[in-house]
């Protein structure tokens, strides 16, 4: 389910889902971080919106603007993980490691690649296998 909260922009969700996960405590204060993570991942869709305008023009600087926003939502991401109590399992920091480093590479030969559009045909198909169509239809 987390796929289809980041791809829906359902932050509440992912909250949930990082308690749910044992990234974050039960207890955690979810009504001071939903907002703040809102934000960031308000503002990254705004960068993708622009993004998507520049690749128009200049396709090696869309490569540029993809970096450049990852790391911008990366560094507004550090500063939350030392604000809350998240917890990152050392299995997750090396999947995480290289799925960036394979989304790099993807990304240098083709500009448009996106993970989470190649990712959403499994994420679905695998979501109608755990909950069935009517547990997809309430998403």
């Amino acid at each position: 389910m987390t796929i289809v909260h980041l791809m829906q922009g359902d932050v509440p969700g992912l909250v949930d889902d990082a308690v749910q996960l044992g990234f974050l405590p039960q207890d955690v204060d979810r009504s001071t971080l939903t907002p703040v993570l809102q934000k960031i991942f308000d503002d990254a869709q705004l960068a993708v919106t622009q993004q998507i305008k520049d690749e128009a023009k200049f396709q090696f600087r869309a490569v540029q603007g993809r970096r450049k926003q990852f790391w911008a939502v990366s560094f507004d991401l550090n500063k939350i993980f030392y604000m809350y109590p998240f917890l990152v399992p050392d299995y997750f920091a090396l999947i995480t490691r290289a799925m960036i480093v394979l989304e790099g590479i993807a990304v240098t030969g083709d500009p448009n690649f996106d993970l989470f559009k190649a990712a959403y045909p499994y994420s679905l198909k695998r979501a109608i296998h755990l909950f069935g169509y009517g547990g997809i239809k309430q998403i």
